[in-house]
């Protein structure tokens, strides 16, 4: 039925605007709306646009306009087919984009990056076949190339750990600032922003910096906090080489550091519980870092998307 497939396709792309706007992304207008093509080739007047938002991105230092393509299907229609369409569509949108009068106002240009959410709706998401989905897709060429990232029931749900466990630190006692942190690149400033970007997003993990206060009696002390939001295999070699980038990002000389592990608590307990206590003994030999506490923690954990994250779905019922 067309009509409630618009519906829902409409209503997610509301929840998908949601979640990023969660994330410290700006949206541009309103979402659902056409752009005028600028293509002949395409044989179209327009294209229409689930939703243009934008983020900083610290790195180059300026925004980044973003393209938003979202669908919400049922398992059985998704497959390299459809997704390849959608692809197209979106790629299609982005060729005609910079030159839109309808966007020409907004201040998110240059807009040569796409984002496709595809959310499976029935509970049969099945990982391993979307991922070979994606590596079977076939794109055509285009004069002007574009990144497109996609992002499915699994990034999306794993995007809800990084927001809901950032939320729970921030609400802790005495905790004051919780922010993303981004070490230096070629030179560049390590820089702690609220905004998580793209390319940030798809990392095996993801640091952090907060801050704490700590009061005894009239005397107040600030304590350092480094986390980091851990998505890699638990083994001991891929913990430690997580921890080397930690440690390279000047991340270690703090009061405490907490990994949050997403996944099972069982799983890579013995290779966790080593990392720990290895890193502990190597912490209180050196006399700068004597006082700093490793603590293992684990991510929240999703099936479906949270509440408090989006509201007022429209499907699934």
């Amino acid at each position: 039925m067309p009509e409630e497939q618009n519906v829902i396709g409409e209503q997610w792309t509301l929840e998908s605007v949601s979640l990023l706007k969660h994330l410290g992304w700006s949206l541009h207008g309103q979402p659902n709306f056409d752009i005028t093509c600028s293509q002949k080739t395409h044989k179209a007047r327009s294209h229409g646009v689930d939703a243009l938002l934008s983020y900083y991105d610290p790195y180059i230092n300026r925004k980044n306009g973003v393209i938003l393509e979202s669908k919400s299907r049922k398992w059985e229609s998704i497959n390299t087919r459809t997704m390849s369409q959608w692809l197209e569509q979106l790629t299609a949108t982005l060729e005609c984009a910079n030159n839109a009068p309808e966007v020409k106002e907004f201040d998110c240009h240059p807009i040569n990056t796409g984002l496709l959410t595809i959310w499976c709706n029935d509970n049969n998401y099945n990982h391993e076949k979307f991922c070979d989905y994606l590596k079977s897709l076939k794109l055509p060429n285009k004069r002007n190339p574009f990144i497109v990232y996609v992002l499915s029931n699994y990034d999306i749900l794993r995007l809800c750990s990084i927001i809901t466990t950032k939320q729970d630190i921030k609400r802790e006692d005495n905790i004051t600032n919780v922010s993303f942190y981004y070490p230096s690149i070629n030179q560049s400033i390590g820089i702690s922003n609220e905004i998580l970007n793209l390319k940030y997003m798809f990392s095996e993990f993801i640091f952090l910096k907060a801050k704490k206060i700590q009061k005894f009696g009239d005397i107040t002390i600030p304590l350092d906090i480094t986390v980091v939001f851990y998505f890699g295999s638990p083994t001991f070699r891929e913990i430690n080489f997580m921890y080397s980038a930690l440690k390279a990002a000047q991340l270690e000389d703090v009061n405490e550091i907490r990994i949050y592990f997403y996944g099972s608590e069982e799983e890579g307990r013995m290779h966790k519980s080593e990392f720990k206590q290895r890193k502990e003994e190597e912490l209180s030999i050196s006399q700068l870092n004597k006082n700093t506490k490793v603590k293992i923690m684990h991510m929240n954990q999703y099936s479906d998307i949270p509440p408090n994250i989006i509201r007022g779905r429209g499907y699934g019922d």
